[in-house]
């Protein structure tokens, strides 16, 4: 979903996640169910939502990663390859059990989205719903991050960007303007 700053983009996130309701119209899910009527519970566990700024706990790679979840070795390798984080774990003197600083400091923004999209893919989830999550990247960052997503096999994926290039904007399946939606 592409659109100028402020043309509803995150808020039509928001009324796909149920953290908000639209003052007219409706948000359909689950076989045209209404999001106010669906158990958000059961709802999230297929859904993943990555904000426009990620937060790290003061704890390990491997602990933001996998947010108290308990997968198996494989599985998390498989994420962390997937996210494209395997040479930036290697590069830390303790690999996963390196500690992040408060609120990641000690990381590039890169970084943080790859952990970002790490976290969102423990969970096995149908789709990713993604916010602005690159805007702060430079060019060659969010284009690197934009191929991870596009990359994400038996995922649906839901971007939201303001600045994404003309090359990458062309590599998905479907582009929706955020005028379309006023």
């Amino acid at each position: 979903i592409t659109g100028a700053s402020g043309s509803g983009k995150s808020t039509l996130l928001k009324f796909i996640m149920g953290f908000e309701h639209p003052d007219k119209g409706k948000i359909l899910a689950n076989n045209d169910e209404e999001i106010i009527n669906i158990n958000l519970k059961n709802y999230y566990e297929h859904i993943s939502y990555i904000d426009q700024s990620t937060y790290l706990l003061n704890g390990t790679i491997k602990e933001n990663i996998l947010l108290g979840e308990d997968i198996p070795g494989e599985k998390l390798l498989d994420i962390i390859n997937k996210s494209q984080l395997t040479e930036f774990i290697k590069r830390q003197p303790k690999g996963l059990d390196t500690m992040l600083t408060s609120n990641g400091h000690n990381i590039s923004g890169g970084e943080k989205q790859r952990i970002a999209l790490a976290r969102s893919l423990v969970k096995n989830v149908d789709f990713i719903l993604i916010d602005e999550s690159t805007s702060q990247l430079d060019k060659v960052n969010r284009r690197a991050i934009e191929e991870i997503i596009l990359n994400f096999k038996d995922v649906g994926v839901i971007y939201v960007s303001h600045n994404t290039d003309e090359i990458m904007i062309n590599k998905f399946d479907k582009i929706l303007d955020s005028k379309e939606f006023k």
